[in-house]
């Protein structure tokens, strides 16, 4: 049977954790011993995990905060150099190691010595258009971040135009697109459950999903939704959902524009389908994106979607047939939200093509995929 070490940096709740967790439930777990190490406990997604039966969670970093645990943590990320940081604190004997996310854990297995053990870093990002872990200094320049990939057996990417990037960075390597897992019963399911918070029915209802940052761009949501509102367009409200660095960012913005009653930040959901099922738009306005799994399980939902014309949406909707794709900028977002508010016909004929486009999501087909990649 072979044996399997996925690696991440933590299981609080982000799109690729998300794909983590389906992939687990759905891959066949009598075929292979699977790990999963991450190296801080806590999140929702790690109380998943733990629930999967035959799947062996474990942790370097207690979420205690212990003098321990940040002394690790600093040993970790900042003091030792990844070779030893893999010797001290990453099990041994695994046939498949894999990096499940770009970055530090790229670096952490790039570093193995275990020789026999085939290596795959997972790509979730476009290295091109948003190279996050080289300007966030992981790397201290492009030639180490493409001399780690370089020690990889595989490296997978989750989308086309993910992969197209890889192959520029990275020519002769063998690189593959394996999509995220869209678990589409277990969104629709859980959609049904109660959430705290509805929307208004006397609103035209918009929500997005995302981590609060720069990339993610819900602060030209913010503004775009601004404007309509001080127009006097419709009846707005719009839910974010998620969290992150720009979250004190943002309710400052929502301060500044008065928009306390039009925009909430629900922070950090398990279940997001709850909050998104039933609102008349779903808006992706990413600066840039390798794929957006939350515009996929909108679709599930048959929300009409609006995306800013970046990379990965741009492959989601084929290039406008499934969802409109609007200039990457305040402007875009605001002309184009307020076209679907003007023309009601609009969502109805968008929630179709999403609910179409959606049983292209199908889990035999990508399961088969890893399968292979492992």
């Amino acid at each position: 049977m072979k044996s399997i070490l996925f690696l991440v940096d933590s299981l609080r709740v982000g799109g690729a954790e998300r794909a983590l967790v389906s992939l687990l439930t759905h891959i066949d777990v009598t075929k292979y011993e699977i790990t999963v190490l991450s190296i801080t406990d806590g999140g929702e997604f790690a109380e998943r995990i733990q629930s999967i039966d035959r799947v062996d969670y474990r942790y370097l970093i207690s979420s205690q905060s212990s003098f321990l645990d940040k002394l690790k943590y600093k040993l970790i990320y900042s003091w030792l150099p990844p070779r030893l940081s893999y010797r001290l604190f990453v099990p041994k004997g695994h046939d498949v190691e894999i990096a499940f996310c770009e970055g530090y854990t790229t670096k952490l297995i790039g570093a193995s010595t275990n020789l026999s053990a085939r290596r795959i870093a997972w790509v979730h990002t476009d290295l091109l258009d948003n190279n996050w872990p080289l300007k966030s200094g992981i790397f201290s320049n492009l030639e180490e971040e493409k001399s780690c990939y370089a020690r990889f057996d595989t490296v997978a990417g989750v989308s086309e135009i993910v992969v197209t990037g890889l192959k520029t960075f990275l020519p002769n390597k063998d690189i593959r697109r394996v999509y995220n897992l869209v678990d589409s019963e277990e969104i629709i399911s859980k959609s049904r459950e109660q959430t705290c918070f509805p929307h208004d029915l006397n609103c035209f209802n918009i929500v997005s999903v995302g981590r609060l940052e720069r990339v993610k761009g819900f602060d030209r949501l913010v503004e775009a939704v601004a404007r309509l509102r001080e127009e006097g367009v419709a009846n707005l409200s719009l839910t974010i959902v998620g969290d992150g660095t720009h979250r004190q960012f943002l309710s400052d913005m929502i301060k500044e524009y008065g928009l306390e009653s039009t925009v909430t930040l629900t922070g950090s959901q398990s279940n997001p389908y709850s909050i998104m099922r039933g609102k008349d738009l779903f808006v992706c306005s990413s600066r840039c994106e390798g794929y957006n799994l939350a515009i996929a399980e909108a679709m599930v939902l048959g929300i009409p979607i609006v995306s800013t014309r970046c990379s990965g949406p741009v492959e989601i909707l084929q290039d406008g047939k499934y969802g409109v794709l609007c200039d990457n900028s305040v402007e875009g977002l605001y002309n184009t939200i307020k076209l679907f508010v003007q023309q009601p016909g609009l969502c109805n004929q968008y929630a179709q093509l999403s609910k179409e486009r959606s049983n292209f999501f199908r889990i035999d087909s990508v399961i088969n995929q890893i399968e292979q990649l492992l």
